[in-house]
């Protein structure tokens, strides 16, 4: 596979957001720019990613966590919201994640 066709394909989302909102795409780490929670999260004893799709996947999340209330939250209703909301919605699932070791959750 040709070096361009990688950067391409790994540019994808960044690329279409750009071409839609002609807003620059920013620094996000691990996070991925259309889906929340889609991120690195700390556990007791490391890190594990999270990768929620859907809004039945992030009921059942916050239900594993414990923290049924968040999926309630009106500020985490919609992906789109959750995507606007990123740094409420990891201070709010951070602490429950660091109840378990990583091998715990996985």
């Amino acid at each position: 596979m040709g070096l361009l066709d990688v950067q391409a394909s790994f540019l994808a989302n960044q690329a279409s957001n750009y071409l839609v909102s002609g807003k620059p795409p920013s620094r996000l780490g691990n996070s991925h720019p259309n889906i929340a929670p889609y991120d690195s999260v700390p556990t007791r004893d490391g890190f594990i990613v999270l990768a929620v799709g859907n809004n039945v996947q992030f009921g059942s999340l916050c239900h594993t966590l414990g923290v049924d209330h968040v999926a309630d939250d009106p500020r985490f209703l919609t992906n789109a919201l959750r995507v606007a909301n990123r740094s409420a919605l990891l201070t709010n699932l951070q602490p429950a994640m660091m109840t378990r070791d990583t091998a715990e959750w996985v």
